[in-house]
């Protein structure tokens, strides 16, 4: 499967219940964006995962914006909690199954940035990749790091 951009759409679909009743109050509310706020929950929680996923050494990441397929549900939750703690009233939602949901999505997070609950790698076909080419960074220089370095490393490769 390919990693997932999470959308408002994806939102309403995944949480039909909880989107009604959010938008419901915040649209009660004249200050309130419910679109920008929405989208401002979204970048906000689809970056944090990307930090687990990239807390991982072997774990790469797909493409800006989106997450694996492991990780919709978690994100979700955790989009939803975000939505009821932010707008005005919300919070009388966060009862103990909500709650309960977030502390296995964040165990779930910990998880995948210790290397202990697997990913779906994102596709690297050539058909995946953007158009535009990568920029080629490093040269002749190691770009890798070796999990060790020994004093002979050190003098051989010229990091003395």
């Amino acid at each position: 499967m390919s990693w997932t951009t999470i959308t408002a759409e994806l939102l309403q679909r995944k949480m039909p219940a909880d989107w009604v009743a959010l938008k419901r109050v915040a649209e009660g509310q004249q200050r309130m964006d419910w679109d920008a706020t929405v989208q401002e929950v979204i970048e906000s929680v689809v970056n944090e995962v990307r930090g687990y996923i990239a807390a991982f050494r072997t774990n790469r990441l797909g493409a800006e914006g989106t997450v694996p397929p492991e990780l919709v549900r978690v994100t979700v939750i955790k989009c939803r909690l975000e939505l009821i703690a932010i707008i005005p009233g919300g919070t009388t939602m966060a009862d103990a199954l909500r709650v309960s949901l977030e502390k296995r999505a964040n165990e779930t997070l910990e998880a995948v940035a210790k290397g202990t609950f697997g990913i779906t790698p994102p596709d690297t076909s050539p058909a995946a990749q953007p158009d535009a080419a990568a920029p080629r960074i490093g040269g002749d220089r190691i770009t890798e790091w070796p999990d060790t370095v020994t004093d002979s490393d050190t003098a051989t490769r010229g990091w003395a």
